[in-house]
Parts: C-alpha cells; structure tokens; sequence
C-alpha cells in the first residue's frame, strides 16, 4: 500500500506542476519580439508598421519595436526610438507611409544655398503641386518610383532675389534615390521651411512683411510666398 500511496503523490505533484507551469505560460503573454508587420530599414533605422488591418483596440507594438507612432489611415509605426526624426519619416515616406499629424512630415535641410561643385544626386521625380502651407511651410506633391530605400531631397537656392514686382527667388529640388530599384510608384508631399530665405529678404529689403515669388527651375512651378 506505501507503493501505491507514493506513486498516487508523485502523480498529484507532476499534475499540479503541470498546472501552475500552464498558468506561467498564460500569464507571460506579451507582444511577440519579431515584427509582423511591414518591416523597414536604413541608415540605422528599425520600424515595424501595421496596417489598420493588423491594429486592433488591444494591439501592442513588439519588445523589439516598443514605441508606437500614429501613421494616416489608422496605421501605426512601431519603433525602438520614443521620437521619430526627420530620416525616420523619409523612410516612411519611401514606402508610402505619412504620418497621421501633417505637423510631423519631414522638414529635411529646409531651403539652402548648393554650391554648383556639389554635383548633387538628382534621379528622377515629378512635380504635380506645391504651395505654402498655414505654418509657412513650402508643400511640394511628388512622384517618383522606389519603394525600398530610403530617398532625401535638397531644395537649394543660389541666395540671390530677382528684381521685380514682386521680387522673385529661383530654387531648385534635388532627389536622392539611394540607388532605389523598386518600381513601386510614391506619391509624397515635402515640407521645406523658409525662414532662412525670409530673413534674407528682410535683411535687403528691410520691413517686415512682404511677398517674393518662388520659381521651382525645372518644374515649372511658381509659388506665391507672402507674410506679414
């Protein structure tokens, strides 16, 4: 009987251990470590991005990818970096992802001066629109083909105000494909600041307040660009 007593306890004790290891197993159920979602890289840069398929009201971002980022169309970008930076949404947008608030759309270099010996990259794009946005921002509608690296654009200015009325200022957008192959079809909007070309204008022509007519060289594009 001492046997059977001994074997009976062995088997209470495997079954209760079984148990409380099932509960363990319930109880660490976590956001999974890898990406399910569209994982993107470059430069340095992690992100997952979930579609809003994919987003439902209990989802988590993965260990990996901790922190989430609102994207258009109920999307969400995972990412280890609590701040996402200007190279982290240009590769968003190389995918053609934006960011749910316009507020965040990268700003790049803003407007600069290019010496011409910088021999600048510049694989094809089209213009479609630009305009000025209520921030004073510069909004240029792109189109360009890629979907697997990262792409960077340059908007350049020679630093000089053509005399007329009203004065006129030529600037130019350079387009870094990082030697993209995709053939998928990106539609973007960039966002340059002006303030480096305003606080030009004011500084020749005193006064605050005034309107300059941007021209895009190339693009056929020309903006009309006023603050008071």
């Amino acid at each position: 009987m001492k046997a059977i007593r001994t074997s009976s306890l062995i088997v209470i004790l495997a079954f209760a251990t079984g148990l409380i290891a099932c509960g363990d197993d319930d109880d660490s159920q976590t956001p999974t470590s890898e990406c399910e979602g569209d994982e993107l890289s470059g430069d340095g840069i992690e992100i997952c991005v979930y579609t809003a398929e994919l987003v439902g009201d209990d989802f988590e971002c993965p260990d990996a990818f901790p922190h989430p980022h609102d994207l258009k169309d109920n999307a969400l970008a995972c990412s280890d970096a609590e701040e996402l930076d200007d190279d982290a949404y240009t590769l968003l947008a190389s995918h053609g992802y934006e960011p749910a608030d316009a507020d965040d759309r990268p700003k790049f270099d803003g407007l600069r001066f290019c010496d011409e010996s910088e021999n600048l990259v510049d694989d094809h794009y089209h213009v479609y629109d630009a305009s000025i946005d209520d921030n004073q921002q510069l909004l240029i509608d792109v189109g360009y083909s890629g979907g697997c690296e990262p792409h960077y654009w340059t908007l350049c200015w020679d630093e000089m105000f053509m005399e007329s009325d009203p004065v006129q200022a030529n600037l130019e957008l350079f387009h870094d494909s990082s030697g993209d192959m995709c053939e998928a079809y990106i539609n973007d909007t960039l966002s340059f600041d002006l303030d480096e070309l305003r606080d030009a204008y004011e500084t020749s022509y005193g006064g605050e307040g005034a309107t300059v007519i941007l021209n895009l060289v190339g693009d056929e594009k020309s903006i009309e660009y006023d603050w008071e």
